[in-house]
Order: C-alpha cells, then sequence, then structure tokens
C-alpha cells in the first residue's frame, strides 16, 4: 500500500511540471515567411506568447511543415493575414534556431471574426 501511495504521489509531481498547448491571445498578423528550413514564420502585432513554453520570441510563431494539418493551417494564415482578421491558438514547445532564438510551435489555430 505504501508503495502504491508513493507511487501516486511520484506521479502527480512529474506531471505537473508538463505543459502542453498553452493557448495564445488574440492577435492580428503582421507578416507571414516562407523559411528556407521548410516551416512558416508567423509574424504577430503584439506579445501574446505564454511564458510558460519558455521560448525567447514574442511575437513569432512557427508553423512546422511537420505538422500534420500543414496545408489547412497554412491556408487559414493566408486568410486572416490578407482579411486582417485577428487570431488566437495553441503553442507547444520552442524551435530553436541556428542562433539563441527559440519560437513557439504552432499547434492549433483559431480565428476571431
Amino acid at each position: 500500500m505504501k508503495k502504491i501511495i508513493q507511487t501516486i504521489c511520484l506521479f502527480c509531481i512529474l506531471s505537473s511540471a508538463v505543459y502542453a498547448n498553452s493557448s495564445f491571445s488574440s492577435t492580428r498578423i503582421k507578416s507571414l515567411i516562407v523559411h528556407d528550413y521548410g516551416g512558416i514564420y508567423v509574424v504577430l502585432e503584439s506579445n501574446v506568447v505564454p511564458a510558460s513554453e519558455g521560448c525567447n520570441a514574442q511575437k513569432l510563431l512557427v508553423l512546422r511543415k511537420t505538422h500534420y494539418l500543414f496545408k489547412e493551417m497554412y491556408a487559414a494564415l493566408l486568410a486572416a493575414f490578407h482579411h486582417k482578421t485577428p487570431i488566437t491558438g495553441y503553442v507547444n514547445g520552442c524551435y530553436n534556431t541556428n542562433d539563441v532564438t527559440s519560437i513557439p510551435v504552432l499547434t492549433r489555430l483559431d480565428s476571431n471574426n
């Protein structure tokens, strides 16, 4: 019984340190950059990225080419950019560039009409 309680306590401690899919607040897209590594950089008008992700870029997101909905999310980003529609969504983790910049990875995109 003591082992079970210890295991449950350990699991609770370890799982409390995990951050998954942090939401970001509403903003408009300032520009889109098709980067040579194969992803899309989304430059935002305001700082919206949550500090809990630990990334140092606050006005920049990256849509990875490996995302299973890449085409659909890229189309939604283009539409929101051209119509100046505010977006919200979720990020999870950081993409580390060759320099010291770490960019939040876009995982979900919502439109605010």
